[in-house]
């Protein structure tokens, strides 16, 4: 099972020039007809972007939103394939004060609302239960981050009734450092392994000197012994590249594959 974190880059023209989404689409569809992910985590996606994957990847179930008030302007979906998995649940909150008033955010973060999508996945092979929580944090300090975190951190504890700790994945772009106050307050929870740790670069703003590890992927201890492999995707072909991101891939062994 391959379980991916991918910044889309939203722009669909303009500043990007040849890595502008609408040049980016094709390379896309390729990547994921050819690596088949089971679940894949999206992050800054926008309307034309969303109708584009949503009619050219009809395997895929998406499920997310964008962050305004109006559900406008950018936002976060998980797709996933719908032959391999039922959908149990899902839910979409503001990382804030009131994560059900749309648009909503704490008031030391950026202008920009932030999101976090969550799906609860039942495998229609081994009938294992997943739960993916998809999410992009604030981008100004960590303060406003780890808030943000707190949120889906709250989440997850008030329903340990439905959303399974042993069987939960917390992924998408962090806006963090390896070293940040952001990273150790998620390192704190024990129950939560980083399968992402020293994997090097994953935002490379499309190969300028801005190179850094800011997405990330944790799981539960329990399913730590399960991790086959992890790593970034950094296809380019003629200077276009998949993101200015590069998307990350985790994958699992099965349930009961030795």
């Amino acid at each position: 099972m391959k379980v991916v974190s991918w910044n889309l880059r939203c722009l669909w023209k303009a500043i990007d020039g040849v890595n502008a989404f609408i040049h980016r689409a094709g390379f896309i569809y390729d990547k994921i007809m050819q690596e088949k992910p089971s679940v894949i985590a999206f992050q800054e996606v926008i309307p034309d972007s969303l109708e584009l994957l949503k009619r050219t990847l009809p395997e895929y179930e998406f499920f997310g939103s964008f962050r305004t008030e109006k559900y406008e302007q950018e936002g976060l979906f998980v797709a996933f394939l719908k032959d391999e998995f039922t959908l149990l649940g899902a839910d979409v909150f503001w990382m804030s004060p009131t994560p059900y008033i749309a648009g909503s955010r704490f008031e030391n973060q950026s202008e920009y609302p932030r999101v976090c999508a969550y799906v609860k996945l039942l495998c229609k092979k081994t009938f294992e239960i997943l739960n993916v929580f998809d999410l992009h944090l604030d981008h100004i300090s960590d303060e406003a981050k780890k808030l943000g975190l707190g949120v889906v951190f709250n989440y997850i504890e008030k329903r340990q009734d439905s959303v399974d700790k042993n069987k939960t994945i917390i992924l998408g772009d962090f806006n963090a450092f390896e070293d940040s106050e952001t990273l150790r307050f998620v390192r704190e929870k024990t129950w939560l392994v980083d399968a992402t740790k020293g994997i090097g670069v994953t935002y490379h703003d499309f190969e300028t000197e801005e190179r850094c590890q800011i997405d990330y992927i944790f799981l539960s201890t329990a399913l730590e012994n399960r991790i086959k492999s992890v790593e970034t995707w950094l296809d380019e072909h003629c200077g276009i590249y998949l993101s200015d991101h590069y998307p990350v891939c985790l994958e699992l062994a099965n349930e009961f594959e030795e």
